[in-house]
């Protein structure tokens, strides 16, 4: 049994964990063994995790799925104001990461942690969910197709070398 808990920063640690875990799980076979450890130093690392949940706008927010008998991590979800490259709304919010260890997919845990993003932009009044997904992740893309996302654009990210092409999605809310 898997527990969602809204992330505070005393967290930051387990969201590091969890999100440099599944990030290496998604991505090992894509990026080159140095580019993605560098990676995983600047953008997974507990003081990042920190000052998304220490930031004064209220659309940072994250979540960990907590295994029930162990507290471990397997999954996170995390939200903020969008950095996507196509026009938003002051009230968007972008769906940053929702990473769950594959082990736990189809299990309901990754629609719990949208659940409990989506949740939280409505309470701030967002209009509109944005998120990026790599365009050869299948699953991610049918996944949130299901839970009402669209295509609405593409967008190039950049790991040491390795150029990944997203595909930009978005929900109104």
């Amino acid at each position: 049994m898997i527990t969602i808990k809204q992330a505070q920063p005393e967290d930051a640690g387990g969201l590091a964990a969890i999100g440099a875990a599944t990030f290496l799980e998604a991505f090992c076979d894509h990026i080159a063994a140095a580019d993605l450890l560098l990676h995983l130093q600047r953008q997974h690392d507990a003081e990042t995790y920190r000052a998304y949940l220490t930031a004064p706008d209220p659309r940072n927010a994250a979540w960990l799925a907590l295994h029930e008998t162990t507290r471990a991590p397997v999954g996170y979800a995390l939200t903020c104001p969008p950095d996507l490259p196509i026009p938003t709304e002051e009230s968007d919010l972008e769906l940053k990461r929702l990473y769950l260890f594959s082990k736990y997919h189809g299990s309901g845990v990754a629609s719990a942690l949208e659940r409990a993003a989506e949740t939280h932009a409505r309470r701030l009044g967002a209009r509109n969910m944005l998120l990026g997904t790599h365009e050869d992740n299948d699953r991610a893309a049918e996944f949130y197709g299901k839970c009402g996302y669209r295509m609405i654009g593409r967008r190039p990210f950049q790991i040491g070398d390795a150029i990944m092409d997203d595909i930009i999605m978005s929900r109104a809310l």
